[in-house]
């Protein structure tokens, strides 16, 4: 079933246009009713980030929270990973971070975390839906048992934890490495001494090798998405490691993650996903990981980062107003059309972005001129259908 709300990432769209605070208020009441059980007395521990719609959605969010007799925790301005750790930590109920991530400014999100740090499931966020189409005034709480707000502030907590995660205290050094974080501080990306912007492809490259040699790979590979590049693939197994690929979106990269006992995955976009110390995408602890390799090797970030040639990618974005444009024949041909052409040789990627309405298509082979060719005859084709 298609969800009319949760994407691949929570609730996110415009704020005050499709995130209205009249949404968010129905999130924490259909959210709040799904958690109740019996006389227990949930608490959603509650994080945003800077955006300026953040305060509003807030406010709607802990009213909506309390009116269904569940205790809102305000965790103040901190990183996604950071409520997931709190949530965990501190026995919260559900964890609620306000952020659209990487999207621009005018966005906002909702995103949901379990008692356990993890996103919810799928048979949770079906349940929340559901609500969200139900009127449940009947159900929400009686004058004498609404929810009741506090504060906390973890901010230096989730500080030491990430420092933590190294087991000794971290030297100020003068090091020649840039470290680029998201709105939210759950993406990561790195710049070289050179320059050069290091993905989160080469990353995993860099951990993987590092980790095998110490014996501290819980599996012999790691979990990635269809958007990582075939080089990393054909990088790993040189190594004698695996590349198991799944959906684009960490929950389906966390999910393989858990079922199949691995400890390192991520997407090439900089979202890692360290679980030995993290049940989320946390790019504060991915880069102190990276760091300690640096560190240990020794050798300039350049040398370091780059560990395996990159096929010629190539993406594009198609907006779109409405309707599915790929379920459009035409668009269908080309895409088969297109992916015959590049054979065993590469990979072609058409999929709908699961946050913004776009048609995002990818290609990746030896030859970018075919590569172009062929993106640009799907995009055209997405293009006319839109």
């Amino acid at each position: 079933m298609t969800n009319k709300y949760f994407g691949t990432d929570g609730i996110r769209g415009r704020a005050n246009v499709k995130l209205t605070p009249d949404l968010a208020l129905r999130v924490g009441q259909s959210a709040g009713v799904a958690l109740r059980r019996g006389k227990h007395r949930p608490r959603a521990l509650i994080g945003k980030d800077t955006r300026l719609s953040s305060d509003i959605i807030e406010g709607a969010l802990v009213a909506g929270f309390t009116s269904a007799g569940v205790d809102a925790v305000l965790l103040g301005t901190i990183p996604t990973p950071a409520v997931a750790m709190a949530t965990r930590c501190m026995g919260g109920d559900l964890g609620v971070m306000i952020s659209a991530s990487h999207n621009s400014y005018e966005d906002n999100g909702i995103k949901l975390f379990n008692s356990d740090g993890y996103k919810l499931s799928d048979e949770l966020e079906a349940r929340i839906e559901s609500l969200l189409e139900t009127d449940i005034t009947p159900m929400l709480a009686g004058a004498v048992n609404l929810g009741r707000v506090g504060r906390i502030d973890i901010q230096a907590r989730y500080v030491e934890v990430a420092k933590r995660t190294l087991g000794r205290k971290v030297r100020e050094t003068r090091a020649d490495i840039g470290i680029a974080l998201d709105g939210d501080a759950n993406r990561m990306i790195l710049v070289d001494e050179k320059g050069n912007v290091v993905d989160g492809d080469q990353v995993m490259a860099v951990l993987a090798e590092s980790w095998r040699d110490e014996g501290r790979l819980t599996k012999s590979g790691i979990v990635a998405t269809i958007m990582s590049n075939l080089g990393l693939e054909r990088h790993l197994a040189g190594l004698g490691l695996g590349l198991e690929r799944t959906a684009v979106g960490d929950r389906y990269v966390i999910e393989r993650m858990r079922e199949g006992g691995y400890n390192l995955g991520g997407e090439q976009s900089g979202h890692l996903i360290v679980a030995d110390y993290s049940t989320t995408r946390d790019g504060l602890v991915a880069a102190i990981r990276l760091l300690e390799v640096v560190q240990s090797l020794d050798k300039p970030v350049s040398d370091i980062c780059h560990r395996f040639e990159p096929l010629p990618q190539v993406l594009r974005n198609i907006r779109f107003g409405s309707g599915r444009p790929l379920d459009n024949a035409v668009v269908a041909k080309v895409i088969k059309e297109a992916t015959a052409r590049l054979g065993s040789g590469g990979r072609l990627v058409v999929r709908p972005s699961g946050t913004e309405p776009l048609i995002r298509v990818m290609g990746e082979a030896e030859d970018k001129e075919l590569v172009d060719s062929l993106i640009s005859d799907v995009c055209d084709a997405v293009a006319q259908a839109a």
